[in-house]
């Protein structure tokens, strides 16, 4: 299981048969946006896993704005993801932030790029086939962390920029 994540804007969806109010994050398709070889590439969502997330929060040192009840700052009163399903609204600090633990990360991996890590020669890229670790290039180089930051912050920014509400959406 994993999250749906979203960024963008903010709309109602109500099914009055069932009464259910959800707000959400409208979707979004953008050739200039990240990609990455996934199902989601060049959209404002995407689908990890609750661990894969996490771990990804954990290493950029984000975990505290992205999933922390109690983050406060003078400028930032609430996480990304406060609840779950959920929604927070996104600011210029928000993006500020982040933006700024990233940069932190990337100077400590200076060698690192964002590029998931490919299949080793000798394995063939099928999309029916689920392939082991041990089917990749064990090489850290690879830095799938820096994949989930770029979309991140691209979105954010589209976000911050061109929407009336911006939100980081979760279900």
């Amino acid at each position: 299981m994993g999250y749906n994540l979203a960024i963008g804007e903010a709309y109602m969806d109500y099914d009055k048969a069932d009464a259910y109010l959800r707000i959400r994050a409208k979707s979004q398709h953008d050739e200039n946006s990240p990609a990455f070889g996934e199902p989601t590439d060049h959209t404002n969502q995407r689908w990890p896993s609750y661990c894969s997330w996490s771990d990804f929060c954990e290493a950029v040192d984000i975990y505290d704005i992205m999933m922390s009840k109690d983050f406060y700052t003078d400028d930032i009163h609430e996480c990304m993801i406060p609840d779950h399903p959920g929604y927070s609204v996104i600011t210029q600090k928000h993006i500020d932030y982040i933006e700024s633990r990233v940069d932190l990360y990337k100077k400590s991996n200076p060698t690192h790029i964002a590029k998931f890590r490919p299949l080793k020669p000798e394995f063939k890229d099928d999309d029916s086939i689920f392939h082991p670790p041990e089917h990749y290039i064990d090489d850290e180089k690879y830095d799938g962390n820096l994949c989930r930051a770029e979309w991140l912050l691209y979105w954010m920014k589209w976000a911050v920029e061109n929407c009336e509400i911006p939100i980081f959406y979760n279900s």
